[in-house]
């Protein structure tokens, strides 16, 4: 039954992300403004047929988000991480690889609401251009969505956080918000099957500020970690289904 829940699951899936990425062509030549529906319903839509595969989606601590733009620092397990901030958090930044907004129409898009590209090869030059940018974000009233572990880590395994992250803190000087997950668990990178069950995004205390460098990246690290082994643990044992 999983297999079927799961194939159905991805027709549903890739049919309406097709039509979301048709829908971002239309919005190119609109004002900056007007450019996020593609992306608010394709995370809209996501939402909705995870029921197809039995999943459904939990926010957890969404009283921690401040009522201001802030910096959310999420692990990263799945392909849905990069989806569903953006039912509750619309227009907010990402930070992703370059190499994405090189795509064509996927790309484009990017390019035209301001996601943040980050080029890991260029070292220094790449965070001072981050942190530009996302500066630039924040003053047209934007949350930042950035993976400190700079890639998709599986479930049980950990990544040591790029040092990039404690260069927004420093500088941005906004609220630092981390979000522990157990996506990986259900929609897990590289495997066909999905199991059912609940995901859950729960968003910490925000960051006390002005941390010096390993101060920060360990609570960071340590909270973040924490967090999520507890609700992995949850989904193991099927409290999370």
């Amino acid at each position: 039954m999983k297999y079927i829940r799961t194939i159905l699951f991805n027709i549903a899936f890739y049919l309406w992300t097709g039509l979301c990425t048709l829908m971002t062509l239309l919005t190119l030549p609109l004002p900056f403004k007007w450019a996020f529906f593609p992306q608010d319903i394709w995370a809209w839509g996501t939402n909705k047929v995870l029921w197809v595969a039995g999943m459904r989606v939990e926010f957890r601590g969404l009283e921690n988000i401040p009522d201001r733009p802030c910096l959310i620092c999420s692990k990263h397990q799945s392909a849905f991480d990069t989806i569903v901030f953006f039912s509750i958090l619309p227009k907010a930044a990402i930070v992703c690889k370059k190499e994405l907004l090189e795509l064509p129409i996927f790309g484009w898009y990017m390019k035209k609401i301001e996601e943040i590209p980050i080029d890991r090869s260029a070292g220094g030059a790449a965070i001072k251009e981050m942190v530009r940018a996302s500066k630039k974000a924040l003053g047209k009233g934007r949350s930042i969505i950035i993976f400190p572990e700079g890639t998709r880590v599986g479930v049980g395994k950990k990544k040591e956080f790029q040092p990039g992250i404690y260069a927004l803190y420093k500088m941005l000087k906004v609220p630092v918000v981390p979000v522990a997950l157990n996506s990986g668990y259900f929609w897990p990178s590289g495997q066909f099957l999905k199991k059912p069950g609940t995901i859950v995004l729960e968003f910490l205390p925000p960051i006390p500020a002005d941390l010096e460098k390993e101060s920060f990246m360990n609570t960071l690290e340590n909270e973040m970690n924490s967090a999520t082994a507890k609700l992995i643990t949850e989904a193991n044992k099927g409290k999370s289904s």
